[in-house]
């Protein structure tokens, strides 16, 4: 049985890890100097990653609070930054990195980014592994979509023919 853990990782295998799955294609530079503008690029794949659904109703939040300042553009990047942040932090908290700041998004330093994302890259290694082993579960029910759906009609047919024999001895 594994446990997750955050081992540092090198920056070639944090690249590769990210462009394995599909989150970011990198090159060591990027890395080397991290700006702003990829950081908040890669977290917010990554957030699409972990949680494809997602939250599309903070964008109408971010709108609905701009229209309390008196000059709404200059705060416009300022919200989103903010939105991203509070939620990678609770994210990364959600896995036990629990010490993420503004500063990581605003002011990215080196070290620091490759630890975020090293603790990441791990996160995507203990997932793919928790869905493999979990895996064989499923391929046990292939049909289970389609049977579930079957049952659910006959339950709507049923009621429905119930509630319209009730109605006529009524």
């Amino acid at each position: 049985m594994s446990s997750f853990s955050f081992p540092e990782r090198p920056a070639a295998e944090i690249i590769g890890a990210l462009a394995q799955v599909g989150i970011a294609a990198l090159k060591p530079e990027d890395l080397a100097n991290p700006s702003a503008d990829l950081v908040c690029t890669l977290y917010s794949y990554f957030l699409a990653f972990a949680d494809p659904l997602g939250e599309e109703s903070d964008i109408q939040i971010a709108f609905s609070a701009l229209e309390f300042l008196d000059n709404p553009d200059h705060h416009v990047d300022a919200i989103r930054t903010f939105n991203l942040y509070r939620k990678i932090k609770g994210m990364l908290a959600s896995i036990r990195f629990g010490n993420f700041n503004l500063r990581d998004l605003i002011k990215p330093d080196t070290k620091r980014t490759l630890q975020i994302l090293s603790t990441i890259v791990n996160f995507i290694y203990y997932r793919e592994e928790k869905l493999n082993m979990l895996q064989p579960i499923v391929d046990q029910f292939p049909a289970y979509e389609e049977r579930r759906a079957d049952l659910e009609a006959k339950i709507a047919e049923v009621f429905s023919s119930s509630f319209a024999s009730t109605l006529i001895w009524l």
